[in-house]
């Protein structure tokens, strides 16, 4: 039951019919893990914990970066290095206290997810990368477990409702069903970069589906996915159902690296070699004849910059013929990742016999080789 203390704290939440004080209790009852208190995971944890649900459970093994506070609202400049997951529910903590939090300093993994998910009622997915998206699905699926999935690119953000219960053994599709393969060339918001208010508005649906689901009113986006584009504000919703074989007799796969090399995160998936910026160095001091290639953007180069030709990732096939097929070539990027597709293209599907990726980037480059070098 309710006190008095809390009908007054959540009495704009009674007084909507669809939650009333029956949903309100339903509320204090229910439990969430939010995997990832960036972005999307600092609004979807303000509103969750505001709207009273009684158990919140954070997910994060990174550190508090100046990087972060343009866009992820529990942090200040005094919280830099410290522990997201701690920072994050020590706040909330102090804010609402009536909320039981608990914070998960470690890195998920097929272990970890295994162990925790039985424990909470729904799952928010705050995550920027798609290894970790395809492993929440999977522990969803195998323990039977609603999860609440959101990504951004630049402007544009898509939301979803996976996994949850439609009939009595039966559930509605997973991630896995809407892509049943990884996708491709999609730079994070760290490489594409973002707008903090947009990605707040994108955790905020997230936990209104959640406190929906959860109290149990309204038509939450199950088998639909809401794309909404900041720009114009245009609004889309499209049906998907089921597919055929992906989303069927899944398992949890037993490694972390097994999920990134389904979506072709490591080097193992190609012929394609790393180098540290340390080694990179030596072969630009020695005057090595190989081509470097930075495959940003043209507002990066702005920032920082190490040389070469300047190709971006969107016009890496149509530019193809002016990198040479007879010496090395060396890709370079922000992180890492887009010169890694970049350089799978031109050993997968060109057959260049000498390609190498800039492990880390610039960003690994700048703490390696330069770190007087301005950056992002």
């Amino acid at each position: 039951m309710l006190t008095e203390e809390q009908q007054l704290l959540y009495s704009r939440n009674i007084a909507l019919p669809e939650i009333g004080v029956l949903g309100q209790e339903k509320l204090r009852e229910a439990s969430v893990l939010v995997i990832g208190a960036g972005g999307l995971g600092c609004p979807a944890l303000l509103y969750l914990s505001a709207a009273g649900v009684g158990k919140v459970g954070i997910v994060d093994a990174d550190s508090v970066e100046l990087s972060n506070l343009q866009r992820q609202v529990l942090y200040g400049r005094s919280d830099v290095g410290k522990s997201k997951s701690e920072i994050a529910a020590q706040k909330l903590q102090s804010l609402y206290p009536d909320v039981h939090f608990n914070s998960i300093v470690e890195r998920l993994s097929p272990g970890v997810a295994l162990e925790l998910f039985p424990e909470y009622d729904l799952i928010i997915d705050g995550t920027d990368n798609f290894p970790t998206k395809y492993l929440i699905s999977d522990v969803c699926t195998v323990t039977d477990k609603v999860f609440i999935g959101a990504s951004l690119s630049k402007f544009e953000g898509q939301l979803s409702v996976y996994n949850a219960e439609i009939s009595s053994g039966k559930r509605s599709p997973s991630y896995r069903d809407l892509f049943p393969s990884a996708p491709h060339n999609v730079p994070n918001c760290a490489e594409a970069g973002v707008i903090g208010a947009f990605v707040g508005t994108i955790g905020s649906i997230q936990a209104m589906e959640a406190i929906k689901i959860l109290a149990g009113f309204g038509e939450p986006l199950v088998g639909k996915l809401l794309i909404v584009n900041a720009l114009d504000w245009s609004i889309r919703r499209v049906d998907y159902s089921a597919h055929p074989v992906a989303g069927k007799s899944i398992q949890v796969l037993p490694a972390m690296s097994d999920y990134e090399d389904f979506c072709g995160g490591t080097c193992a998936m190609s012929d394609v070699k790393e180098i540290t910026p340390i080694a990179l160095k030596k072969m630009l001091d020695a005057g090595e004849d190989f081509t470097l290639v930075d495959v940003r953007e043209e507002s990066e180069l702005q920032i920082c910059k190490i040389g070469g030709l300047h190709i971006p990732l969107g016009q890496i096939t149509e530019r193809a013929v002016e990198i040479p097929m007879d010496k090395p070539v060396v890709f370079y990027c922000k992180m890492g990742g887009r010169s890694f597709d970049a350089a799978t293209y031109f050993a997968a599907e060109l057959g260049h016999p000498d390609v190498t990726n800039l492990k880390g980037g610039i960003l690994l480059w700048r703490t390696q080789v330069d770190p007087s070098m301005s950056g992002y």
